[in-house]
């Protein structure tokens, strides 16, 4: 058993190991985390870079589409000419890349979670099949924080099914895709292209965006690196050389928690009986926190 007089003097030099480590980094500020960019700003940061376009090539759009295929139940046969991009223009779509007569890709972002609208699919199909886009080049991306969020059958509907090529045993051309696990390290991978290095707006843009996303999901080389520290420092200082016995550690510090969070909750409503209730009571008035005490009590 770990001593508990061990265990937070440990606590404390972790805190200071890692108050050090951090202020050892380089100065770091995000704007696109300072502005807390909703769920169209993320739509269009996607837009800005997939519409990045070289010598009549568009190498990022290309990337993704080649990204698409990885993850897709279908095969996508796109050829990508003169694609246009929009951002809640069409429809209220929050990203559309489309060339008439030729291909669809819609993109449905709920990064933040938001709540499908009924029949919302089903509506951003119909739309693109009046454009006169041939339903077997319409692609919709359900893009969402890291996976967990579903859509719902009221969104997808069974008509938008039926559009989109969907079974019990292919979600045909409906594409599940997420910011961690997706679009983050296909973002990173864009930072090797030649034309992209080239470019130093556009590369800073797509740092920065990449940063944005680690630092929501933990997955900064710095910080990681820093966690993987501490780690090691409780590991040796604690000498518990199996998971088995930490978690046994991290238990006795919870019912220390527990103990001291108990003792603090009772000093605090001694105290305030003791000098708030009392004097009310000598000036025949009372609180509502007084007669509950009262009332508790009577019980």
């Amino acid at each position: 058993m770990v001593d508990k007089d061990k265990l937070i003097k440990v606590a404390k030099e972790l805190n200071e190991l890692y108050k050090r480590k951090k202020a050892a980094l380089p100065y770091s500020i995000n704007v696109i985390r300072e502005l807390h960019a909703n769920e169209n700003a993320n739509s269009r940061v996607l837009r800005g870079l997939l519409q990045y376009s070289h010598n009549g090539q568009y190498p990022i759009l290309q990337s993704f589409i080649e990204r698409l295929r990885t993850i897709a139940d279908c095969p996508i046969d796109i050829s990508v000419q003169n694609p246009v991009l929009t951002n809640e223009q069409d429809n209220r779509i929050d990203l559309l890349i489309k060339e008439i007569k030729s291909y669809a890709i819609i993109v449905e972002n709920k990064i933040w979670g938001a709540t499908d609208q009924e029949e919302q699919i089903e509506r951003y199909i119909d739309y693109v099949i009046d454009l006169g886009i041939p339903k077997r080049g319409i692609f919709v991306v359900y893009l969402t924080l890291d996976g967990n969020k579903k859509v719902t059958d009221e969104s997808l509907t069974d008509k938008a099914k039926k559009h989109l090529g969907c079974s019990n045993k292919s979600n045909g051309r409906f594409i599940r895709m997420n910011f961690k696990d997706d679009i983050m390290p296909w973002l990173d991978t864009l930072l090797d292209l030649e034309e992209i290095r080239k470019e130093p707006l556009l590369s800073s843009s797509i740092t920065l965006y990449v940063d944005f996303l680690k630092e929501y999901f933990d997955a900064r080389e710095e910080d990681i690196k820093i966690e993987n520290e501490l780690e090691k420092q409780l590991m040796d200082t604690l000498q518990a050389n199996s998971l088995k016995e930490l978690l046994n550690t991290w238990e006795e510090v919870d019912k220390l928690q527990e103990i001291v969070s108990s003792a603090a909750n009772k000093k605090i409503e001694r105290i305030s009986k003791q000098k708030i209730c009392n004097a009310l009571e000598k000036k025949g008035t009372n609180s509502s926190f007084c007669m509950v005490e009262s009332g508790s009590k009577a019980d």
